[in-house]
């Protein structure tokens, strides 16, 4: 039901409906395509403004090509509080093997700040990613974060900075497993290292007074 209803149960190729933009350019603030609603929609699974539905299995879903090298591909503005902005949800579906929730692919890249970026200036004490793993379903090769350098001969694989004085005794980075009795809490790997440094600490000599380079207690 509904103002427009369209079915074409005997495509196998072409389109079900399509909308094509030549040679005009769109100002700002004008659309292809503009879905809008006035209502206030309390729903969270029901009552959506959009709604993409296919039974098969295999297959691109959604395919959005966007042939511009600069401005924005797609974008999405809220005003969300304490809702979600976007939400994935795998449902029933058991991932295996090569299966995931996001891929984000640009393998021409060569220099880039950051091919994801998040940011959350405004944030107190909240943090800007939080990742949450299997927990005792975990395996001994399962895990949280898994990075990958490849064949990588200098630069950085993992970098955690801060531009600011720090004072706080959390620490900049901060390992915890209070519950731990047995195992090692962190593990370096150096096999190959021959005139190389496993762990290096550095700090200004002369202004150390009080400080320590390590403290264990």
């Amino acid at each position: 039901t509904g103002g427009f209803l369209g079915t074409y149960a005997g495509i196998t190729s072409g389109y079900g409906m399509s909308l094509l933009h030549t040679t005009s350019v769109i100002a700002s603030g004008g659309s292809l395509l503009r879905l809008t609603s006035t209502g206030t929609n309390t729903g969270t699974t029901t009552g959506v403004l959009l709604d993409l539905a296919d039974a098969s299995v295999a297959g691109t879903k959604i395919l959005a090509t966007f042939g511009t090298t600069t401005g924005i591909g797609m974008s999405m503005v809220t005003a969300v509080t304490t809702g979600t902005a976007l939400s994935l949800t795998n449902g029933t579906g058991i991932i295996t093997t090569t299966g995931g929730m996001l891929l984000v692919a640009a393998n021409s890249a060569t220099t880039c700040t950051g091919l994801v970026r998040v940011s959350g200036t405004g944030l107190t004490d909240g943090f800007a990613m939080e990742l949450t793993g299997g927990g005792a379903n975990a395996t001994a090769s399962g895990g949280v974060v898994n990075i990958l350098a490849g064949a990588a001969t200098v630069g950085t694989v993992l970098k955690v900075s801060t531009t600011g004085v720090y004072t706080g005794t959390t620490g900049v980075l901060s390992v915890s497993a209070t519950s731990a009795t047995t195992g090692y809490i962190a593990v370096i790997a150096g096999a190959g290292i021959t005139s190389g440094e496993i762990l290096r600490l550095t700090a200004t000599e002369a202004t150390l007074t009080t400080g320590k380079y390590i403290d264990c207690y």
